[in-house]
């Protein structure tokens, strides 16, 4: 079950409200908070962005509300935040085989 009703009560907006803020119907937006229909995927990037939320969140595929953001002022390279904002994109089970991966060549490094 999508946690925009959660996210839309907390943030105490009106259903209506944020489907019009968003450009969805409010009889589509309903649909998607009772779960009577699913969004596309550029909708829940949509309503995550609104609540500043990651889409894993949205879902329920993770419990951290925030999304983590990088910023240029953090001393990375372009090519680093480039990775970094791809990274970001993941599912948890990839990033984590990236986080193995990363570390066999950090160790191979090492040798």
């Amino acid at each position: 079950m999508l946690r925009i009703r959660e996210l839309r009560i907390s943030a105490d907006i009106m259903q209506k409200d944020l489907a019009k803020e968003l450009g969805i119907p409010a009889n589509t937006f309903n649909q998607y908070e009772t779960g009577k229909r699913e969004p596309d995927f550029e909708t829940l990037k949509r309503i995550a962005n609104h609540f500043h939320v990651s889409v894993d969140y949205l879902i329920g595929n993770d419990d951290k509300k925030n999304k983590p953001s990088i910023h240029k002022d953090e001393g990375l390279s372009e090519d680093a935040l480039r990775v970094a904002e791809k990274f970001s994109r993941l599912t948890p089970e990839d990033q984590s085989k990236v986080e193995e991966y990363v570390a066999l060549l950090a160790s191979k490094d090492r040798q």
